[in-house]
């Protein structure tokens, strides 16, 4: 008798190729993103769930509600958050209907494109309401960018109540350079004050629009307050 084949099961369900053709139940439960050991799923029509590890600590749930109660700004609801006994981190979100910026702009008009920018531009005007002392998380808080400061997501930085405090923050790389470029990056830096309330990540595919309009502005785990204006490398760097 042959022995039967071995069948590697879904690293995502845990079904195997073999168990699938035995069933004829089709999930509604799929998973449609994911990131080094990160991952969304969408559970039917209504929400999405966000599995990621609790360290670093994600603010997303805390952005959400302080945005929620200060600005007019159309973003997911969270229904429930969790930390599971293996340090996992859940977040249950309402699931926004349309689709990202980035994959709806081939087919825009030159008007709706006009309106949609006008329409974020608008939401960031009332994030510059939102302003801080510090350079921080909510809570002052550390901020946890692997974009801004270049040593990866999981380190802690700040938070910042000065230029200098920033600065020697940001030397940890840029201290390879030589003097007059690290002289001439320091001299570009803008100025430290305000602080003003940032999505940290607003790029196409986090701003979902529908019928020629913006739906939402979505992913806040990254937000804080930052340099007006948002990237502190990209202003820095022009």
């Amino acid at each position: 008798m042959a022995e039967p084949e071995t069948q590697d099961a879904c690293s995502a369900c845990g079904w195997t190729t073999d168990q699938q053709r035995r069933c004829h139940y089709v999930s509604s439960v799929k998973l449609f993103y994911g990131a080094d050991v990160r991952g969304v799923w969408s559970l039917g029509s209504d929400f999405i769930l966000k599995e990621r590890p609790a360290d670093p600590p994600t603010f997303e749930v805390m952005n959400t509600n302080y945005l929620k109660t200060r600005t007019t700004i159309p973003i997911p609801g969270v229904a429930k958050d969790w930390t599971d006994g293996r340090k996992r981190h859940f977040i249950l979100m309402d699931r926004i209907e349309g689709e990202d910026l980035q994959s709806a702009w081939p087919n825009l008009s030159q008007d709706a494109k006009v309106r949609i920018a006008e329409q974020t531009a608008a939401c960031i005007q009332q994030l510059r309401k939102l302003q801080s002392g510090k350079m921080a998380s909510l809570g002052e808080a550390s901020i946890y960018s692997g974009w801004l400061f270049l040593q990866g997501s999981g380190t802690p930085h700040g938070p910042f109540g000065s230029d200098e405090e920033l600065w020697q923050s940001l030397l940890v790389k840029p201290e390879k350079l030589p003097e007059k470029a690290r002289n001439a990056f320091r001299k570009r830096l803008p100025p430290r004050t305000p602080y003003t309330f940032t999505h940290g990540d607003l790029t196409t595919v986090n701003i979902i629009v529908k019928d020629d309009n913006l739906a939402a502005i979505v992913d806040w785990e990254s937000a804080g307050y930052f340099l007006f204006g948002g990237s502190l490398l990209q202003l820095a760097l022009g």
